[in-house]
C-alpha cells in the first residue's frame, strides 16, 4: 500500500464527514456562525473561509473500523451521521478545553473565547454537544435498527462521561506535583483514549461485527488513544509551532503533568533534580520554558515517551490479531494507526 492510497482513503472519509457536518449545521445565527468559525469554515465576521478543520482522526477511525469489517466503500456514507457526531463531540470538548486552559490559539487562529468571551464559547460547545446527539438519530434514515442506533448513542454518551472525567483529572493535576504514572494513564484513558475507543467500537458495530470483536476494537482504540496522547505530550513540548499552531512549550506554561514531565520529575540525575526544582512555579518568561525543555531533553523524557507510545501501538496490533476475522486490507487499518505515532501535528 502506498502513502498515496492511504491519503486518498482518508480524504474520502473526511469528505463524507464534512458533507454530513454541513448538513446537520445548516442553521443560521450567531451561535452557528461561531461553531463554523471553530471548525474553520468562517472568519470572525461570518465570511466563508477555508481554514484547517483539524485532523479528523477520530471520525476517520470510525470509517476505518467499518471498512475493516467489510462494509463497502459505497455503504460507508451510511456511517456519516455517527462520524459527524464523533467530530462534534471532539470539537465541543476543544471549545471547553480552550477556555479551561486559557489557550489563545488553535489550528493557527485565535480561539473562540478570545473574542466571543468565555461564556459564549462554553455555550457554543454546549450547542455542538446537542447537535452531535441529534446527528446520531439520522442513522435511522439509513435503515439501521432502532436497537443498534440506541446502542451507538449509549456508547457515545458513556464516552462523553469518560471524557469529562479525564478532563477533570487533567485540570486537578495542574495543582499537584506528585501525579504518578498510573494516575496519568487513568487520566489519559478518559480525556483522550475514550474518544478513540468509541469511534472504533461504533464503526465495528455499524459494520455488523459480533459483540466480541466490537470489544476488541474498543480496546484497540484505547491503546491507540494512549499512544496518541503521549505523542501529543511530545508535541506540546518539542513541537514545531508552524505545524502545531500552538506556542513552543505550550504544556509547560501551565505546569501540565504530562508523560515526559512525570518521567523527568522521577529521573535520578542532575537534570532530573534540577527539573523537579524548576517545575514548581508557573514560568513567566520563554527563557524559563526553554530551560525546562532542555532539562527534559537531558533526562531522555522525549525518547521514553515515544518508546511508551510505540509499546501501546504494539498492544493495539496484538489486539487486532485476535479478531475473529482478517480485517479488509482496503481499510488500511494498521497503516492508519501508525500515523498516530509518526505525526508532527
Amino acid at each position: 500500500m502506498s502513502t498515496t492510497d492511504l491519503a486518498s482513503t482518508l480524504a474520502n472519509y473526511r469528505r463524507l464527514v464534512d458533507e454530513e457536518l454541513k448538513l446537520v449545521m445548516e442553521q443560521s445565527g450567531q451561535l452557528y456562525d461561531w461553531m463554523r468559525y471553530h471548525l474553520g469554515w468562517q472568519d470572525q465576521t461570518g465570511q466563508p473561509v477555508n481554514f484547517s478543520v483539524g485532523k479528523q482522526i477520530r471520525s476517520c477511525a470510525l470509517f476505518t473500523a467499518a471498512r475493516s469489517i467489510g462494509m463497502t466503500e459505497t455503504d460507508l456514507m451510511k456511517c456519516a451521521p455517527a462520524a459527524a457526531a464523533i467530530e462534534l463531540i471532539h470539537n465541543f470538548s476543544l471549545l471547553h478545553d480552550d477556555v479551561e486552559d486559557k489557550s489563545v490559539n488553535r489550528r493557527g487562529r485565535p480561539t473562540l473565547w478570545t473574542f466571543a468571551g468565555e461564556a459564549q464559547a462554553i455555550n457554543t460547545g454546549d450547542g455542538m454537544f446537542s447537535i452531535a446527539r441529534l446527528a446520531q438519530h439520522r442513522l435511522s434514515d439509513f435503515n439501521f435498527s432502532a436497537d443498534l442506533v440506541l446502542a451507538v448513542i449509549r456508547e457515545l454518551d458513556m464516552t462523553c462521561l469518560q471524557l469529562v472525567e479525564g478532563q477533570q483529572l487533567d485540570i486537578a493535576f495542574e495543582n499537584r506535583g506528585d501525579v504518578s504514572r498510573d494516575e496519568y494513564i487513568r487520566m489519559a484513558e478518559g480525556k483522550t483514549a475514550a474518544m478513540f475507543s468509541a469511534p472504533f467500537a461504533i464503526g465495528a458495530m455499524l459494520g455488523g461485527a459480533p459483540r466480541e470483536d466490537v470489544a476488541i476494537f474498543n480496546l484497540f482504540g484505547k491503546s491507540l488513544g494512549l499512544a496518541f496522547q503521549m505523542i501529543d505530550d511530545v508535541l506540546g513540548i518539542w513541537g514545531d509551532t508552524s505545524l502545531t499552531g500552538k506556542p513552543v512549550g505550550d504544556d509547560l506554561w501551565t505546569l501540565k503533568m504530562t508523560f515526559p514531565v512525570i518521567y523527568a520529575r522521577d529521573h535520578e540525575s542532575d537534570a532530573g533534580r534540577q527539573f523537579r526544582a524548576a517545575y514548581k512555579e508557573i514560568p513567566k518568561t520563554q527563557m524559563q520554558v526553554d530551560y525546562m525543555t532542555e532539562l527534559l531533553t537531558e533526562t531522555g523524557a522525549r525518547e521514553e515517551t515515544e518508546r511508551e507510545a510505540r509499546r501501546q501501538m504494539d498492544i493495539g496490533n496484538d489486539l487486532l490479531a485476535s479478531l475473529s476475522f482478517q480485517p479488509n486490507p482496503e481499510s488500511y487499518i494498521e497503516q492508519f494507526s501508525s500515523l498516530l505515532i509518526t505525526r508532527t501535528v
